[in-house]
């Protein structure tokens, strides 16, 4: 991607056969690489500030709408690792309530779709529980996704537990009442943030991470 133009518009631009060709451009932009750049997404901004999330890896030639892999309505988090994409729907809930399903489907860099999985909470301090949000919590050092959830009712204070994805099965790990989670002891793991997007064009110093 470049800036050009005395009105900062951003160029997405692809190299094929010795030639670089256009592929978008648009008014602003995010971007996550994937996997040591075996590709990335994108959202692209147009004028009016309505973007579209986009995917690429290596060896298009086009910009893939990532609606194409999953449903139009979901929240994207992505591994550290950038490996895969991981799509989430909450279901029967809002943010405010919480909700007592999420769906969730994950898409590798091949665009090889598996899913759709139905999450349901656990059962928290003797309550039922609810999921807090459609963005996975944290991950594990090797990827697996954990939802973080509290008891239907409760505030902000929980207390709270964690659904790990894990290839055995789903597990939960429950913290102790009014405390602070420590999920890295509790669960016995280094527990890493979702892989962010940065902005284009940021500041000129800045190098977006792999």
């Amino acid at each position: 991607m470049i800036q050009v133009g005395p009105d900062a518009r951003v160029w997405v631009l692809v190299k094929a056969d010795g030639h670089w060709r256009r592929l978008a451009e648009g008014r602003k932009a995010s971007v996550m690489r994937l996997k040591d750049d075996q590709a990335v997404l994108l959202v692209l901004m147009d004028e009016r500030m309505h973007g579209e999330l986009l995917f690429m890896k290596e060896g298009d030639s086009a910009l893939i709408p990532i609606r194409r892999f999953f449903p139009e309505e979901g929240i994207l988090s992505v591994p550290p690792s950038g490996a895969r994409l991981d799509w989430v729907q909450g279901k029967d809930g809002d943010l405010a309530k919480g909700f007592s399903r999420l769906i969730l489907w994950t898409c590798d860099l091949n665009g090889h779709v598996t899913g759709p999985r139905t999450l349901t909470p656990p059962d928290i301090d003797n309550r039922p529980g609810c999921f807090v949000s459609t963005v996975v919590s944290c991950y594990d050092s090797t990827g697996n996704p954990y939802f973080r959830s509290r008891p239907q009712g409760s505030d902000w204070r929980g207390p709270y537990a964690l659904k790990g994805v894990l290839p055995e099965g789903e597990r939960v790990f429950a913290a102790a009442p009014l405390e602070a989670p420590d999920w890295g002891k509790i669960v016995g793991r280094t527990m890493l943030q979702p892989k962010q997007f940065y902005p284009f064009p940021g500041n000129s110093r800045d190098v977006i991470p792999p």
